[in-house]
């Protein structure tokens, strides 16, 4: 079957099971065609795709980005650090003691508490794996 056939099999729904296209090595096809063969099965070689940068739809998200090398020599820890952090979003406990004062302290101290409590919790994560393990 020829590339076209196939291509109108597509569009009318049709399934390409057992189909081989016999103008696989001779024919041009455009990268939007070759994901939807690709998709059917086909798998179009690389030397036939080709690419017109007028079939490319404008993306704002990903035209207007300004890209920078900003942080490609960073460490393996480094880079982890900066996925962990753009990664995670906070975590929310409501603690209460039935003293008032106390909620009125754990209420005002809030982000420092936080800071506080973060390695603590970091070491009974970590404790509770040890324990685990064993």
């Amino acid at each position: 079957m020829k590339t076209e056939q196939a291509l109108a099999m597509i569009k009318n729904g049709e399934s390409l099971k057992g189909v081989v296209l016999e103008d696989l090595d001779a024919v041009q096809v455009s990268a939007r065609d070759a994901l939807s063969l690709a998709r059917s099965g086909i798998v179009i070689p690389e030397q036939n795709v080709f690419y017109d940068d007028a079939d490319i739809a404008y993306d704002e998200e990903i035209d207007e980005v300004e890209w920078s090398n900003e942080n490609l020599n960073l460490s393996w820890e480094e880079k982890a650090k900066l996925f962990s952090q753009n990664k995670y979003k906070p975590i929310t406990l409501e603690i209460t003691t039935n003293d008032l004062e106390v909620d009125t302290w754990l209420r005002e101290n809030q982000e420092r508490l936080s800071e506080v409590i973060k390695p603590i919790v970091k070491s009974l994560f970590e404790a509770e794996k040890m324990i685990k393990v064993k």
